[in-house]
């Protein structure tokens, strides 16, 4: 049997935790932005509310009903046997997206730490031959069709 909840309110913050993350913070401005700004709210909102919040509700409910982790509870339908592995695939390709994340913020935060920072010349070996230096030059006027890049943007782009 699994352990139960001390109170409502540590229930309601652990359902708060496990809903808000790195992804509401962080990926959803970037996909408001990416999608349309205000008009990607309308569908968002729509799939929210017919979606969302009963599927979200539909798992805290069979959770607290019958004790159980999310791979066992659905055993009350033979039908679902397999939703319980696949929310188990699914959380395991969101927390290895978050862990990426999280492990090129830490990589760019050691790289920062450097007296000489990677990205300010081109002597590295993810640099093409199309790489330019700048050097503190200020601003540069370059010919379009050349397609120069930059060290900086071919640290952070490729």
């Amino acid at each position: 049997m699994r352990g139960s909840w001390a109170s409502k309110t540590e229930f309601i913050l652990s359902c708060l935790g496990y809903a808000i993350g790195i992804g509401n913070v962080w990926r959803f401005p970037y996909l408001c932005y990416r999608n349309g700004g205000g008009a990607f709210l309308i569908p968002y909102l729509i799939m929210l509310v017919f979606c969302g919040i009963p599927l979200f509700f539909l798992e805290v409910s069979l959770g607290q009903f019958s004790g159980r982790g999310c791979v066992t509870v659905f055993q009350i339908a033979p039908l679902l046997k397999g939703a319980g592995l696949a929310i188990v695939l699914c959380n395991f390709v969101c927390v290895s997206y978050c862990n990426v994340i999280m492990a090129y913020s830490l990589l760019f935060l050691w790289n920062s730490l450097r007296s000489r920072l990677p990205w300010m010349n081109c002597g590295n070996k993810w640099n093409t031959e199309r790489c330019l230096e700048l050097g503190g030059q200020g601003s540069l006027i370059m010919n379009a069709s050349a397609r120069w890049r930059t060290s900086a943007d071919e640290f952070f782009q490729y």
